[in-house]
């Protein structure tokens, strides 16, 4: 839901699903892990839009953590326990409508919380995320 206070400033709040991840080796052994991670994400941004349709956006967001998963050698386990199910970030995005109702965006979102909830071992873990959206608009009143 966008909606515009002035000609060029508008607030903008989102809920979409994430899928986030990685996969590491621990030194000394020869496995390597994957981890998978599915949040609901909820922004909220400012944005700030030129005349030609672009915009740039800032702003907090919090995700919930819905699912955690670690992979190794074949093997599956639920790590939902060792992961905090919550996060923050801060994200700054650009993007611009490509259509009437179609609209293009890059963000990147900041880590400032640890996702990891063990305080011995893996030690402070951020989760930084670029992603590439794709939009329709509904415009509803004015």
């Amino acid at each position: 839901m966008n909606y515009r206070f002035a000609k060029s400033i508008s607030a903008q709040i989102e809920f979409f699903y994430s899928w986030d991840g990685t996969k590491y080796k621990e030194v000394g052994s020869p496995a390597i892990y994957k981890v998978d991670l599915g949040y609901l994400n909820i922004p909220l941004l400012v944005q700030f839009r030129t005349k030609g349709g672009f915009y740039l956006e800032t702003g907090p967001q919090m995700g919930v953590l819905l699912s955690a998963n670690q992979t190794d050698n074949g093997s599956t386990k639920n790590i939902k326990d060792n992961i905090n199910s919550n996060k923050f970030s801060c994200c700054f995005g650009l993007g611009g409508h490509i259509a009437k109702n179609l609209g293009i965006g890059l963000r990147y979102a900041a880590g400032l919380s640890d996702v990891n909830k063990e305080t011995i071992g893996a030690g402070t873990i951020k989760d930084n995320v670029l992603s590439l959206g794709f939009s329709y608009a509904l415009h509803i009143g004015k």
